[in-house]
């Protein structure tokens, strides 16, 4: 078992020709590294393995294609199930979910309870609205990462048209908002699940 489960977001697992591969064994959460090798935190994966060639990597109707797709998926039957015997076998105090993970997590807690052991839930950069409901039989403190100049979380609020609490905060009363200044990095989006610090502190919630 460990004490911190970790939830990735989208296109975990695309390689776009030379431009990018798909993630390793932390699914992208390279500041949990050590945690990670360590045994204290643990990735669910639920991405795909895919293969954009060159010339499809330069539509940008290639992105919206696997990102409908997975949106898809974290509502998905399978994906569910998955997740809940995940939990069940690992029992976390922790489950600190990344963008579209944060959205599987809720999907998850719309037809499963919180496990009694998860004490803190930690949603980075989440890519859902900033007025999403969090479940109230979920009895776990909730804290949410943002910051307001996440490019990727900014293009999600535009295809969506609604804010994503990724960017300004939940507002439902029951999250502790704090805001995460990203920097440094090509990929702002990531900048925080690549950042040690963050890992560590999330290792101190008790």
């Amino acid at each position: 078992m460990s004490d911190i489960t970790l939830i990735h977001g989208f296109a975990t697992g695309l390689n776009v020709s030379i431009f990018r591969t798909a993630r390793g064994p932390e699914a992208g959460f390279y500041g949990f590294r050590n945690l990670i090798e360590r045994g204290i935190a643990k990735p669910f994966r639920w991405d795909e393995r895919e293969n954009v060639s060159f010339w499809k990597s330069l539509l940008p109707m290639t992105y919206i294609t696997v990102y409908e797709r997975e949106r898809e998926k974290v509502r998905s039957e399978t994906t569910l199930t998955a997740l809940d015997t995940f939990l069940r076998d690992e029992q976390p105090r922790v489950v600190v979910c990344h963008s579209m993970g944060c959205a599987l997590f809720l999907s998850f807690l719309t037809r499963n309870e919180l496990p009694a052991s998860v004490r803190h839930v930690v949603f980075i950069q989440a890519d859902v609205p900033r007025d999403a409901a969090l479940p109230a039989s979920a009895n776990a403190a909730w804290h949410n990462l943002y910051c307001p100049w996440d490019p990727t979380l900014f293009a999600s609020a535009l295809y969506h048209r609604t804010w994503r609490a990724g960017l300004t905060g939940l507002r439902d009363a029951r999250a502790t908002n704090r805001l995460t200044p990203l920097f440094g990095g090509w990929n702002l989006h990531t900048v925080s699940i690549s950042d040690p610090k963050i890992a560590a502190w999330t290792a101190t919630l008790a």
